[in-house]
């Protein structure tokens, strides 16, 4: 994906999602159940730490 798109609209786009995942986390109560208060969240971040991961490791060289 880094070569097709670059590194900053993965790192842009990763950074929002992990910001989103851990908002979701602080605004809800535990009552709204765990799929909407962790679930949602958790993949999220798991998605946003993905697209971050590669561009950080690797910079521009490769």
């Amino acid at each position: 994906m880094t070569e097709r798109f670059g590194n900053g609209p993965l790192l842009g786009i990763g950074m929002a999602l992990t910001v989103i995942g851990l908002l979701i986390m602080a605004l809800l109560s535990p009552a709204n159940g765990y799929w909407l208060e962790l679930g949602l969240p958790m993949l999220l971040i798991g998605f946003g730490q993905g697209l971050i991961m590669k561009p950080i490791n690797y910079g521009r060289g490769r």
